[in-house]
């Protein structure tokens, strides 16, 4: 009986042992980026306001988007909204309007001008929407799309951003 509890204990140590071992060459293995991430920039991209079109039935805007980070970024999202102001409070609102021209691969450095259209409806007769607090929300990927590299930058536009620039 002891005889057979060494033998058993000796089994189970040698299979730690070994898986161990290969979980460490396996690691070791593994194609890995050349260019890790550094997640502490929480800053990828710049975007600004270029022009405001004020139109009987919204208002369109050209926004550029410029990637500020070394990194490709992949299959990005650009979604403009306005606050909504209840109680001496705001929120962001539900009604997210996304960007048109955008591109699927923006390289460091790189600037997209970008549109977007916001119609009457969204905002007339609403008295707690605040026109004169823009938003805005990138999601994308960087340098490839994978759940480890997704990225989601939000903001205001400035006050001076948003006076009118047609």
């Amino acid at each position: 009986m002891k005889r057979r509890n060494i033998i058993l204990s000796c089994l189970f140590i040698l299979c730690i042992i070994i898986s161990a071992y290969v979980g460490f060459v396996i690691g070791n293995n593994t194609k890995k980026d050349s260019k890790s991430i550094d997640y502490s920039s929480s800053t990828w991209a710049s975007i600004h306001i270029k022009t405001i079109q004020h139109m009987p039935s919204g208002i369109a805007y050209s926004i550029t988007l410029k990637n500020n980070s070394s990194y490709v970024i992949k299959q990005n999202s650009l979604y403009v909204s306005y606050t909504i102001t209840e109680n001496n409070s705001a929120k962001a609102s539900e009604a997210k309007f996304e960007t048109t021209g955008n591109k699927l691969d923006i390289k460091p450095n790189e600037e997209v001008l970008l549109f977007c259209f916001i119609p009457l409806e969204s905002y007339k007769d609403n008295k707690n929407i605040d026109v004169t607090r823009l938003q805005y929300e990138i999601k994308g990927y960087l340098n490839e799309v994978t759940t480890l590299n997704h990225f989601t930058q939000a903001g205001y536009f400035s006050k001076e951003e948003l006076q009118t620039k047609d």
